[in-house]
């Protein structure tokens, strides 16, 4: 079995073309946090013992890092995504990139997630974590599993939520299978994840987020009893089986939350 993490970073410097009114120039010190919350999260999976690869897809040609490892793959997704970047936006380009990751990944399953994540090791080890989830998508055979899912803007009931690629699980030919792209014209990326699974009556599991409707009180009351200090933080706390396993700082490049950590 071979996990590969499909991993999406840009620095701001795409946000001052396509978004020269709120980004007139990059954001020095957001672009710093942006990178070392890539690291850490590349750190975090470098450590996971099980078989895997990491695409790191650099969607603005300026990633750095000192790990040296051959499970890291930098793909240099710039190059492809930069075309015509004046008349893109950045769930555009973010797409492209991790469609581009998708055709290069090589693993029996994909993790695909938004690098403002971080695994809570100390409550949930990302290994048996992930073997665990691995289990319930295959047991139960899910098309995917994935956390946060976003709502349309007149949603007002679970069935009108769709996959996000906050973090996203899913059979590593799940996406050639049912031949769909990471998406962004139905709002964000990865809906129509959601809508092919709805269509083709194939199940998928949705687990406790932000946005969900019905559950954000019980979520947070369930930390408040079992894990006080997370309950203290101001981010997305995401649990599976009722235990914390993700961090997420909602950071991004068109987000500030990440400098205020």
């Amino acid at each position: 079995m071979k996990i590969s993490f499909i991993i999406c970073y840009s620095s701001t410097k795409p946000m001052t073309v396509f978004d020269k009114k709120c980004w007139p120039k990059p954001n020095i010190e957001l672009d710093k946090a942006i990178l070392e919350a890539t690291n850490k999260l590349i750190s975090q999976i470098i450590e996971i013992d099980l078989h895997k690869e990491v695409l790191l897809l650099d969607n603005s040609g300026d990633f750095k890092t000192n790990i040296v490892s051959d499970e890291l793959k930098i793909i240099d997704t710039y190059k492809e995504v930069k075309k015509d970047l004046e008349v893109k936006n950045q769930a555009q380009v973010t797409a492209e990139a991790y469609n581009i990751g998708l055709l290069k990944a090589t693993g029996n399953y994909f993790v695909i997630q938004h690098n403002d994540t971080e695994y809570l090791n100390e409550y949930y080890p990302p290994r048996d974590f992930l073997l665990d989830a691995i289990h319930k998508l295959e047991d139960e055979r899910y098309g995917y599993i994935t956390v946060d899912a976003k709502p349309s803007k007149s949603a007002n009931q679970e069935d009108n939520f769709y996959a996000d690629c906050y973090w996203f699980l899913c059979n590593g030919t799940f996406y050639d299978d049912h031949f769909i792209n990471i998406d962004y014209k139905n709002g964000d990326n990865n809906h129509i994840a959601t809508i092919t699974c709805r269509e083709k009556q194939i199940k998928y599991l949705h687990l406790p987020g932000y946005y969900e409707i019905g559950l954000g009180e019980h979520h947070k009351m369930m930390l408040k009893k079992d894990y006080p200090g997370l309950y203290r933080s101001p981010y997305n706390i995401h649990t599976y089986n009722g235990i914390p396993f993700l961090r997420h700082y909602k950071g991004g490049t068109g987000l500030r939350r990440l400098i205020e950590k």
